[in-house]
């Protein structure tokens, strides 16, 4: 099978699974809480397809959702949160493709740091650019701010 083929084949099913995931543990509220799980898809999309696909799979994902679902709304959450799954997608799959032992264990570490810096940076822009104090659940985190 054509390389570009079978990656546009498993971008679409990372996609497809990105979508049903928060659906699924979103039923539990204590579960659905805590986790966001769009992320690990795009994660993997960009471990497995490359940082071409895994940017691209982890940018469209949240506004497709937003479009379909109404969740999140697509301002200015899905707008802002676009660009969150697709750096984990476009960092995982540079990280993954330019080390020399192509170690997961690895890019594990070193992006979830980054992920957990910026979605709070996110945050902090968001409110900055709508200059509304509301809550607005950004990543994995649901932070509010008042002035």
């Amino acid at each position: 099978m054509n390389k570009t083929v079978k990656n546009l084949t498993l971008s679409a099913m990372f996609m497809a699974i990105g979508v049903v995931l928060p659906i699924l543990t979103g039923q539990i509220q204590q579960i659905g809480n805590m986790l966001l799980p769009m992320h690990l898809p795009v994660f993997l999309c960009g471990l497995i397809c490359g940082w071409q696909y895994g940017a691209a799979v982890g940018f469209v994902l949240p506004l497709f959702r937003s479009v379909t679902f109404g969740m999140p709304p697509l301002f200015p959450t899905a707008t802002a949160t676009a660009f969150e799954p697709a750096t984990y997608g476009l960092v995982a799959g540079l990280l993954y493709g330019r080390s020399r032992w192509q170690c997961v264990i690895k890019v594990c570490f070193v992006v979830t740091p980054a992920g957990i810096g910026l979605s709070s940076d996110m945050e902090k822009a968001l409110e900055i650019f709508t200059g509304n104090t509301e809550a607005y659940g950004i990543g994995n985190y649901r932070v509010s701010y008042s002035i």
